[in-house]
């Protein structure tokens, strides 16, 4: 089962929602993110079904504009 990536660099905000998704059954988090980079290693190495991503986050976007290549379907 695929999970949920968080990716923001407000440390309070990523970890309040994990928290918070980590309560909910059945949306496990699978890990979080502090950058652009880093968001994109960890979706690499384990895709997940959805990227909650902060529009704020430190680094290039760009790299992250095609994440369904990520996904094999």
């Amino acid at each position: 089962m695929s999970g949920i990536l968080i990716a923001s660099g407000v440390r309070l905000y990523s970890e309040g929602l994990r928290e918070f998704l980590e309560r909910q059954p059945g949306h496990p988090v699978l890990g979080v993110a502090d950058t652009a980079a880093a968001t994109l290693r960890m979706a690499e190495s384990a895709p997940p079904s959805l990227i909650l991503l902060d529009q704020a986050l430190p680094g290039s976007l760009e790299p992250l504009r095609g994440p369904r290549r990520l996904i094999p379907h």
